[in-house]
């Protein structure tokens, strides 16, 4: 037997790969080939067929391929690519350079696997289905149909080691010159492996969790470290459990937001109850998950860097068929318009629903915005508690338009709900300042505002009494049911007979403390009594005066800021207190 295929190793290398191709050297291939193939079917279950160490079922295997490889090089294109030996590959990919051909995501990076040295991540080790749509996701990205190779002049090789010894060369090598060996084009072959890293990072949240959670695999925390592009079609229990939750919070097609508290999803989340906030990482993972599932959240984690208490509102929405990665310039200048027409509405109270309805009327109006960011942006309203002026300075670049149309912008919905009150129009001054506008072009855009005919009324139907309009996290109670957006019944009030605000009813004979209301000045009040607080002192006294504490400690430091330049309050679960600073605004 061993004999036998000495003389077949002969006839191959030393006579038939040496003569011109021809249709009779390559029938006389084929047939050798099927007669090993033969040989080894008879004997690949005996040892004795040993030479040196080398096996002849080895042998016989590599010549029989080899002999493929050079008749019909095209039968590599059937490769199960992750399977295939190493010389496949090279030729694979000198094929479809040859052809000018760019190369295919899997393909690319099988190669990059098998012949470039690169280790194969562990997390492609436990997820290869993933790692592989994580990379062509990448890979597809910056690379479009696939990365173009320009051939080089080295051609491709193939080397055999004969079990005959009476070869003059040991090792044979075989030459395709019609096939480019790119083996040394590394330069070019870089990027692939740098994609490699990329999604590895990417799959390091999730095999991250594992590793200190190995039998947490499939509950909505641990999937949401997954990318979305690996969510959009995994299929599993716990992605089932948050679609159903979904389903719950959006019965019908027309409801579009949904205000919720931040404890009445951490549940589903981490499968426990009593978390005192949702973390950074979980708020990330929130994020991914419920985009694969067509759905936003604000806050959205993967942008901003917060913990959010429990007990403060977040919000869910719809998302469009658009799907930005990162927030638009426009979209960022969109929301620090969002937060200077509810800081000037707003002053250290709620906005009024007409006000926020006349804000959400003028969202459409905004150029630039898709329709998932214009949800978001209608989002990002019904989260945002009673801003402040504090750092909107550095943010003025994303603004675009005319700064003098937004001031007067700005000016309409604050007075959407009557006549501008003292506070509001002291805010006015401090956007106006903001905006780089003149004081003024405020008090002449006021005037023009005033003086404008009010438009007829429009007949209007009974406001149904059931729908709550406008939440934000600074109102002090739980939503219910359904959040949808404000009727389009609201109707400015007539300047000449305007019925009272609520703010004018709230007639208190309790002593206040740097422009602050009576609640706010009781917390003030209550807060000197100590240097340091814990966070959950103060939640029961919020409660009972009727605030939010996130939002009265901010307006607070507000209104610290506007006396003295510097903050009263510093921390988040363990509160201290500047003392210099609090004299200063009992005084």
């Amino acid at each position: 037997m061993t004999l036998f295929f000495y003389g077949l190793e002969r006839r191959i290398f030393n006579d038939l790969f040496k003569q011109p191709r021809s249709e009779d050297r390559d029938q006389e291939l084929k047939e050798i080939a099927q007669e090993i193939e033969r040989l080894l079917s008879i004997y690949k279950n005996q040892d004795r067929h040993r030479f040196y160490g080398v096996s002849l079922w080895e042998n016989g295997s590599q010549a029989v391929k080899l002999i493929r490889l050079v008749l019909a090089p095209d039968a590599t294109s059937t490769l199960d690519l992750f399977k295939a030996k190493e010389v496949e590959l090279k030729l694979l990919v000198g094929q479809t350079v040859a052809q000018g051909q760019p190369l295919s995501a899997f393909l690319a990076l099988a190669y990059c696997w098998s012949t470039m040295g690169v280790t194969v991540p562990s997390v492609a080790q436990q997820f290869p289905k993933v790692f592989q749509q994580v990379f062509a996701q990448h890979y597809q990205k910056r690379f479009g149909a696939g990365l173009v190779i320009k051939p080089g002049k080295m051609k491709f090789r193939v080397a055999y080691t004969p079990l005959n010894t009476s070869f003059a060369n040991r090792t044979q090598t075989i030459t395709l010159d019609d096939i480019p060996d790119i083996s040394r084009q590394t330069g070019q072959l870089q990027p692939i492996n740098d994609l490699v890293r990329e999604s590895r990072y990417a799959l390091e949240g999730y095999s991250r969790h594992l590793s200190q959670n190995p039998q947490d695999t499939d509950s909505p925390k641990a999937l949401g470290y997954l990318p979305v592009i690996a969510l959009q079609s995994w299929k599993s229990p716990g992605i089932d459990r948050v679609k159903t939750w979904l389903a719950e919070q959006f019965p019908t097609a027309k409801t579009r937001h949904k205000v919720i508290l931040a404890k009445d999803i951490l549940p589903l989340w981490t499968g426990k109850k009593g978390s005192p906030h949702i973390t950074k990482a979980e708020l990330k993972s929130m994020g991914n998950l419920l985009e694969a599932l067509d759905y936003g959240l604000e806050p959205d984690g993967r942008h901003v860097q917060i913990d959010v208490p429990a007990e403060t509102q977040i919000v869910l929405y719809r998302l469009g068929a658009d799907r930005p990665t990162e927030p638009s310039p426009t979209y960022k200048g969109a929301t620090l318009l969002v937060h200077l027409a509810l800081a000037v509405a707003s002053g250290t109270e709620q906005a009024s629903t007409i006000e926020q309805q006349a804000l959400l009327t003028h969202i459409p109006k905004l150029p630039g915005l898709g329709p998932t960011e214009q949800a978001k942006l209608i989002a990002h309203l019904y989260y945002l508690q009673a801003p402040t002026f504090n750092r909107l300075a550095t943010r003025l670049e994303f603004l675009t338009g005319d700064k003098g149309e937004l001031g007067r912008l700005l000016i309409a919905i604050a007075a959407a709900d009557g006549p501008l009150t003292p506070s509001e129009i002291k805010h006015l001054e401090k956007a106006y300042k903001l905006l780089g506008l003149e004081e003024k072009s405020l008090y002449s855009d006021i005037h023009n505002l005033r003086t404008a005919p009010n438009p007829p009324p429009k007949p209007t139907t009974k406001p149904n009494q059931q729908t709550r309009h406008g939440h934000r996290p600074g109102q002090n109670r739980r939503i219910q049911g359904n959040l949808h957006p404000p009727r389009r019944h609201l109707h400015r009030r007539s300047p000449a007979h305007p019925p009272p605000r609520l703010k004018a009813k709230a007639k208190t004979t309790a002593k206040t403390y740097a422009n602050l209301d009576p609640k706010h000045s009781a917390l003030l009040k209550h807060l000197s009594q100590a240097d340091q607080w814990d966070r959950s002192d103060l939640l029961p006294i919020a409660e009972r005066l009727g605030l939010l504490l996130d939002g009265a400690l901010e307006v607070i430091n507000e209104a610290a800021f506007d006396l003295c330049d510097e903050p009263v309050l510093e921390g988040h679960d363990s509160i201290e207190i500047d003392r210099t600073v609090m004299e200063q605004l009992l005084a």
